[in-house]
């Protein structure tokens, strides 16, 4: 079984739980101490660790406390990755790059169809930016996964998905 745990947005709650080795009541914290149990790779989402987003109103003891935790969730097995990672991290190689398709009025972009991938926030930013306006077309594999934060950039930007056959 090459199970994989993502865990793309972690709470306080969450990560404070899991450090101590207990799931909470969360289902992130639930999905990573299974995955610490049974030995599976676990990847948690720099962006989406809560704590993060205060860290430079918080106290410093509070700081460290939280550093502390992900140091825990380190040693256990799990590692902290950012978003542009994600693919690497999932598949153990690059992903495929993307790049766009033949011109047209609104400039679609064409997606690597040769293998699985995970297309990011990041690279749909990066490829469907906002300053060519909403509307936009993406083509992609039929086997790609797009992640949470890409989807909802997609919502944003009001991006038409297509899936390559």
């Amino acid at each position: 079984d090459n199970t994989v745990v993502l865990v793309t947005k972690l709470g306080i709650q969450a990560l404070v739980r899991v450090a101590e080795g207990d799931p909470g009541c969360t289902a992130e914290g639930h999905a990573l101490l299974w995955a610490i149990l049974r030995g599976k790779k676990a990847f948690v989402l720099e962006e989406g660790i809560e704590w993060r987003s205060f860290s430079a109103q918080m106290p410093k003891a509070l700081h460290a406390q939280y550093t502390a935790c992900e140091q825990k969730l380190s040693g256990y097995g799990i590692k902290i990755i950012r978003e542009a990672e994600i693919g690497t991290a999932l598949s153990g190689k690059a992903s495929p790059q993307i790049a766009p398709a033949p011109v047209q009025s609104v400039f679609p972009v064409a997606v690597n169809k040769g293998a699985k991938q995970v297309i990011t926030e990041l690279e749909l930013s990066q490829r469907c930016p906002a300053s060519k306006g909403k509307g936009q077309t993406l083509v992609i594999g039929s086997a790609d996964i797009l992640t949470p934060l890409a989807r909802d950039y997609i919502t944003a930007m009001a991006i038409t998905v297509t899936k390559s056959t």
